[in-house]
């Protein structure tokens, strides 16, 4: 798609009255359509809000996760109007881990020495022991990097979702996730490491061009 037909598109978005989206709204859509549910935050953090270059810690408040395996396959279908895509999804009900396999795994993770049992003498200040919550992120870390969940891991601000990051293998919800909640405005106070930023109206912004397309692919313009 050239310039002229981004022109079109900018002119569309201009006239076009397109909602905030609100994260009850979101969350009743990722339910209905995609059998989502909410992940308690604190799974994800050991992954470094603080330190990410996509979404701004200060106003990370919910994620969701999808683990059923129809949807999953739905979704790994509806991609492949994008790129040929394989994942290792199975049709087997999806389960988590108990508190007995976290403690297992703690131990096996020691003994195949992935992960050190105390601190190495001479560096016991920079020494964290492994906690239950690093079990669950590399679990779930596993689990979206084989095809087998997506976690999404959204911004609120002023009660509207602003921003979001998938974790895992869906371009096309992102690319509908990125119609319905578009990005945070980038501006002369924004770190240029922020990728998830746009300057609306402004074509010579690929991250606003992408959005433009995607309002374009789900009929919002």
């Amino acid at each position: 798609m050239g310039y002229e037909e981004n022109k079109k598109l900018l002119e569309l978005w201009r006239k076009a009255e397109i909602s905030k989206v609100t994260l009850e709204a979101l969350s009743e859509l990722l339910a209905e359509e995609y059998r989502a549910y909410e992940l308690p935050l604190r799974y994800m953090e050991p992954c470094g809000f603080n330190n990410h270059d996509e979404l701004r810690w200060e106003f990370i408040t919910t994620a969701f996760t999808i683990t059923h395996p129809g949807v999953l396959r739905r979704l790994e279908a509806e991609d492949k109007q994008y790129y040929p895509v394989e994942s290792d999804c199975v049709d087997d009900e999806h389960h988590f881990l108990s508190q007995e396999e976290i403690d297992e795994m703690k131990e096996e993770a020691a003994r195949d020495r992935l992960i050190d049992t105390g601190p190495i003498p001479g560096e016991e200040e920079w020494y964290e022991p492994l906690t239950d919550l690093d079990i669950i992120f590399s679990y779930i870390q596993d689990e979206y990097n084989e095809g087998k969940r997506v976690v999404i891991v959204v911004e609120e601000e002023d009660g509207y979702v602003v921003n979001f990051k998938l974790h895992g293998w869906s371009e096309r919800l992102t690319r509908r996730l990125t119609a319905m909640i578009g990005m945070p405005e980038r501006d002369h106070r924004t770190p240029e490491e922020f990728s998830s930023m746009m300057r609306r109206g402004d074509l010579n912004d690929p991250a606003f061009v992408y959005y433009l397309k995607c309002l374009d692919e789900f009929g919002m313009i």
